[in-house]
């Protein structure tokens, strides 16, 4: 069984041969005859990936690298920026070198494990962004219903991508999973949920929802949002799953669990890229199905649709709270998503009238918003 720590350990034990073969043709290729230099060893120091066509992915890597003269008189060391393209799937065999140059140990580049596992660059200050691509990109060329123009609508998705998706019975604690490998699993028909096939074979590329969706009325999660975080694994960690399939032959899946991960300082650096991914999917998840410009766009709409008789006249607040109450009731139905959900993606735009929104449930009596 095949277990690496990271892609750097990867490269280091199977593909150096290779790398510093073709990293010494392309520096003979590229030098000066009377000064040609070569690589005798090298270690390297970071390792940045990132996706170009999947299942091909450009690796970047820093080496700390022995160099001697042609006729191996001089040895001295240098640092090297090396890049190569290959596929991953094949574990970069035959891989494809781009260059190999000399810099200085002022650009070395620190370790990042969002990169050294090609997971992509989101951060919190750019989220709202990307989670508006990322709904461009899964609902693009969708018919939307005018009556449910803010849905967003995973079947269609999943049907525009060819994808197939499914209630399964899942462990407790996991809302969903997205397989990329063929495997098995007891899944139900979604229009009879008593009718159950056990130990059903699964292609590759499923995304699997926990059945107690579809059992019970008073699940605490919403399955669109599952859907959605599955998505966003499905469209952004594909690379991800590849790498860590290739330094663990015993990753099948990524699962989507009610208890978010807790960083740790002490976790590996699979771990790590683990979180980060599960991080992101759960971040955006929210994000992708109410993207900030529906959300201004409902607002303006909602506005809009109110006649003057329901404004508040006369005061420095536009509006009272039965009005917003109301709102975010209307929201739910024109997003299809429970109103708890909806107070919560306000809270995240800045929309501070959500935190006097209360629920009529919330106590044991009616509170006023």
């Amino acid at each position: 069984m095949a277990w690496y720590e990271s892609l750097k350990d990867y490269l280091s034990l199977n593909r150096k041969d290779e790398i510093l073969k073709k990293a010494n043709e392309c520096i003979q290729a590229n030098s000066n005859v009377e000064s040609n230099r070569f690589l005798k060893d090298f270690t390297i120091i970071t390792v940045r990936c990132v996706e170009e066509i999947s299942p091909t992915a450009m690796v970047f890597m820093d080496v700390s690298a022995e160099v001697y003269n042609n006729n191996n008189t001089s040895v001295s060391s240098a640092y090297y920026s090396i890049s190569f393209s290959g596929n991953v799937l094949t574990g970069f065999s035959g891989l494809n070198l781009i260059y190999a140059t000399e810099f200085s140990d002022k650009e070395l580049h620190e370790e990042n494990i969002p990169a050294m596992f090609c997971l992509p660059d989101i951060s919190i200050d750019t989220i709202e962004e990307e989670a508006q691509r990322l709904n461009r990109i899964l609902c693009t060329l969708i018919k939307k219903d005018p009556e449910h123009k803010y849905w967003f609508d995973p079947v269609k998705v999943k049907e525009k991508y060819k994808l197939k998706m499914w209630p399964a019975k899942l462990d407790d604690g996991v809302l969903g999973q997205i397989r990329f490998t063929p495997s098995r699993a007891d899944i139900y028909d979604i229009r009879d949920m008593n009718k159950c096939f056990t130990d059903e074979p699964i292609p590759a590329n499923v995304i699997l929802i926990n059945s107690e969706y579809y059992k019970s009325h008073n699940n605490r999660y919403d399955d669109i949002i599952v859907a959605a975080h599955e998505f966003v694994h499905w469209n952004l960690h594909r690379m991800y799953f590849y790498i860590s399939q290739l330094l663990d032959d015993n990753y099948q899946l990524m699962s989507c669990s009610s208890e978010p991960i807790v960083f740790e300082d002490s976790m590996s650096l699979k771990d790590k890229a683990y979180w980060y991914a599960e991080w992101q999917a759960n971040e955006l998840a929210m994000r992708v199905t109410m993207p900030k410009h529906l959300i201004k766009e409902a607002i303006d709409e909602y506005e809009n649709s109110i006649s003057e008789s329901h404004r508040v006249i006369n005061t420095s607040l536009p509006h009272d709270g039965f009005y917003y109450k109301k709102m975010i009731q209307r929201f739910s139905w024109w997003f299809n998503v429970p109103s708890g959900l909806l107070r919560k993606r306000f809270r995240q735009l800045g929309y501070d009238f959500a935190d006097g929104f209360r629920f009529d449930d919330e106590d044991d009596y009616s509170v006023f918003p």
